[in-house]
């Protein structure tokens, strides 16, 4: 649906907003869970259809990757993305785990799987959260089931992107954190992705107008 450019102009500017406030309450979250410290770099939103997103953010596309999906249900449903390349996700789990020459790890293993599973989680539910709490009367977002992705870079987004059922023609509101993670004094850079529906977003705000009028 179409609404005024002045309207879509301000939701871009709420959502700019809680881009800055989600990925810093994202990192305190993470802190809480992980004991980790990550960094935000940066923070944006931009309105792309999926092609678009994969011709931004796919450019490592033969990299090997670990990739977390963790689904958003709800009134306003959503989805988060952390893609971590393989080495920097090993390191990352290395730092909690511990390593030995006799047991090297393995990333689809159980503990591997879990590390990222909940720093994806405490990203997206602050995201999910902040959004629902500025767009809805009664803020009921919820964190489904995360699911685990070891493929290359482009293959991960594929399978990723699969779990939404969309389209290439839609378009996301997708906000991209750069994020920076410190193992052993030595800074490693991950992201995170967290899509919400434009066309989902703008029918959701045309009913709630609905109601109140």
């Amino acid at each position: 649906m179409e609404i005024k450019p002045e309207i879509a102009q301000k939701i871009q500017e709420v959502l700019n907003s809680l881009a800055k406030n989600s990925s810093t309450q994202g990192a305190a979250i993470v802190k809480e869970r992980l004991g980790l410290e990550i960094i935000v770099q940066s923070c944006n939103v931009y309105p792309f259809s999926h092609k678009e997103i994969k011709a931004q953010i796919g450019t490592n596309s033969s990299v090997m990757t670990a990739g977390v999906f963790t689904p958003v249900v709800g009134d306003l449903p959503g989805a988060g993305f952390l893609m971590l390349t393989k080495d920097k996700a090993t390191k990352l789990i290395l730092s909690y785990i511990g390593a030995r020459a006799d047991h090297p790890i393995y990333l689809p293993a159980f503990t591997p799987q879990l590390i990222l599973k909940i720093l994806t989680e405490a990203l997206t539910l602050s995201f999910a959260k902040s959004i629902s709490k500025v767009f809805q009367k009664k803020p009921n977002p919820l964190i489904g089931a995360p699911e685990t992705f070891f493929d290359t870079w482009g293959n991960t987004l594929d399978l990723m992107f699969s779990r939404l059922n969309d389209v290439e023609t839609d378009i996301y509101f997708i906000f991209i954190l750069g994020f920076a993670f410190s193992i052993d004094k030595v800074a490693h850079q991950g992201f995170y992705f967290y899509l919400i529906n434009k066309k989902t977003l703008y029918e959701f705000l045309f009913a709630q107008s609905q109601q109140l009028s």
